[in-house]
């Protein structure tokens, strides 16, 4: 809701993303993590928050996945968010913002909520539906005006789809880390890549 206003009144990345970041941190880290560890009893463990992981091969393939992902989008301009040239500084902060904020709130929170009331299956469906609804509401107006129907369409699928391997990744390991890297990977590699090679 204030994402869209906030974009029209700030147009620089770095001072956006630092005055995005409070808003973020209250919404989608501070008050779940208050609600989850007070009322619901969770443990930092149960929300993902520790480096232990259940599957190592599970972790190589989130960080591989990414990895590849976001250079292939490098090299075919097919990306999620675009090849936006940003700062090296910006670019730290959306590990956080972006990959750390969603997956946390995505997967340690909902996902695993839904889990606890329905089975790990649905959890992973339901969870990547939110997922991909969540953002396909933040991005319509631009989807709608640029590329019509078929675009919201797309952006959909492979919202539902990056989802619902997110939701895998963190089943399978318990942790959010690999997440994190794996959706920092596919959203930023690109413009890792354009700050680097200087395009």
């Amino acid at each position: 809701m204030l994402v869209p206003y906030l974009s029209h009144a700030v147009t620089q990345p770095d001072i956006y993303e630092f005055i995005y970041l409070p808003i973020l941190s209250l919404l989608f880290l501070i008050l779940p993590l208050y609600l989850s560890l007070r009322i619901d009893h969770y443990s930092l463990i149960d929300l993902g928050l520790t480096w232990k992981s259940r599957s190592l091969g599970v972790v190589i393939f989130a960080l591989s996945f990414g990895l590849i992902s976001g250079v292939v989008a490098f090299w075919t301009g097919e990306t999620v968010v675009g090849v936006t040239s940003l700062s090296a500084g910006v670019l730290l902060l959306l590990i956080y913002n972006n990959a750390f904020i969603e997956e946390f709130y995505y997967r340690g929170v909902i996902q695993n909520r839904l889990e606890r009331v329905i089975s790990q299956r649905w959890s992973v469906i339901i969870g990547g539906m939110i997922f991909a609804c969540s953002h396909l509401f933040l991005d319509y107006k631009v989807l709608a005006s640029n590329g019509g129907p078929g675009a919201i369409i797309y952006a959909l699928s492979m919202q539902l789809l990056g989802g619902w391997l997110l939701g895998l990744i963190f089943i399978k390991t318990r942790t959010l880390w690999p997440g994190v890297i794996c959706h920092y990977l596919i959203n930023w590699m690109p413009s890792i890549l354009s700050l680097l090679v200087g395009n």
